[in-house]
């Protein structure tokens, strides 16, 4: 199932510090892209202060916020599902003047001894990126298996959670990324960026999916493994 970033309907976007049309993007505000890619049946729901996306309804995985032009200043993004413990999570985000900001949010399995397992609301902030003048790709896994294999044009990948795969496609105009003989996702790659392709578990069929995220300064890197780990996992 092919899942690109989307823009959510954004009704009382005025209670965001959104600029008006007569504003300056580049001396005034900067971009914010939020993307659900929490792979939990129970529904997910994201807020920024105090607006709510998608009228307070489920986001659907996949789907995201779409490019929001935000005023300078320091925000809190939330985002909310019962089956995860615990059962919210936020995450403190600076809007700067000309700059942008993409946060994947995710789950994790945490398992522990007594063969207990907890989802954990987790959040990926894409990091500032030398630029670069040719298509780069990095392939992302958020799924609980150990890895996923993959293939592009018949050359064989493996992805692991937390071990990113980067891959020349500096030679190619569209990628095409499958997984067995299913593909996944796939898209025009001739312009410079940094084409990050999350693997996600689509709750709903039971299989893979992948979502693509296009930026020119923003790349992925891993989270940091938790300093304050239970001594029970």
């Amino acid at each position: 199932m092919i899942r690109l970033l989307t823009a959510l309907a954004l009704p009382g976007i005025s209670a965001l510090p959104t600029l008006s049309a007569q504003e300056d993007f580049t001396d005034q505000a900067g971009i914010l892209q939020v993307m659900n890619l929490v792979s939990l049946k129970t529904p997910t729901y994201m807020s920024l202060d105090a607006f709510k996306f998608n009228r307070g309804e489920p986001v659907e995985i996949g789907s995201g916020s779409g490019s929001l032009a935000l005023r300078p200043g320091e925000l809190t993004f939330s985002i909310a599902n019962p089956g995860a413990k615990p059962a919210t999570a936020t995450l403190p985000i600076n809007i700067e003047n000309g700059k942008s900001v993409v946060v994947i949010c995710y789950d994790e399995v945490k398992s522990f001894k007594d063969g207990s397992e907890e989802a954990r609301l987790r959040f990926s902030v894409l990091t500032e990126a030398p630029p670069t003048t040719v298509p780069e790709l990095t392939l992302v896994s958020l799924m609980t298996e150990e890895s996923i294999s993959l293939s592009i044009e018949g050359r064989p990948y493996r992805v692991k959670p937390k071990s990113p795969v980067d891959i020349d496609i500096a030679d190619k105009e569209t990628v095409a990324i499958k997984s067995g003989k299913k593909t996944l996702i796939d898209f025009e790659s001739e312009r410079p960026g940094h084409y990050i392709v999350f693997l996600f578990q689509d709750p709903e069929a039971g299989e893979p999916s992948a979502s693509l995220v296009h930026n020119e300064t923003l790349e992925y890197h891993p989270p940091r493994e938790e300093d304050d780990e239970d001594p029970d996992q």
